[in-house]
């Protein structure tokens, strides 16, 4: 299960904030309004599609009131230590925004390959489309 974050972005005040989160479980996301991007929910959640949930997301964005949440570069490399040392497809992007050429280790079933941060997403994608073979995991190699 993956979540990501949208802020809502015309309160100035901290203490104010709020938007949805977005629970990835499968095909199916779970929605639900948050306050200061937390496990504080203020509505019932609500269950979407993912094809309905990007339509959602996509609305939201496209109002301008909302922005998607990152977590810094410190804080995916904290997460990354207690995530056995792997890294998600949103730890990735983190990555390589900070350091596009930051290299990345990806490991498959029959097979392995370093790539720069930028690219590997991109890598990912034609490996799955392939079907030929799969991708176990993504992590920093070790020094």
């Amino acid at each position: 299960m993956t979540e990501h974050y949208l802020r809502f972005v015309e309160n100035e005040d901290e203490a104010q904030m709020t938007g949805y989160k977005f629970s990835v479980q499968g095909n199916r996301v779970i929605i639900s309004q948050t306050f200061h991007h937390s496990e504080y929910e203020t509505d019932r959640p609500k269950n979407y599609s993912k094809p309905s949930a990007r339509k959602f997301w996509s609305s939201l964005i496209a109002s301008g009131k909302f922005e998607e949440v990152r977590p810094s570069l410190s804080q995916v490399l904290a997460n990354i230590a207690t995530n056995g040392g792997f890294l998600t497809m949103n730890d990735l992007a983190v990555i390589a925004k900070e350091d596009r050429l930051k290299m990345i280790l990806v490991r498959m079933g029959n097979s392995r390959f370093l790539a720069h941060a930028q690219d590997v997403k991109w890598l990912v994608e034609i490996v799955q489309r392939d079907g030929k073979d799969y991708v176990r995991d993504i992590s920093l190699p070790a020094k």
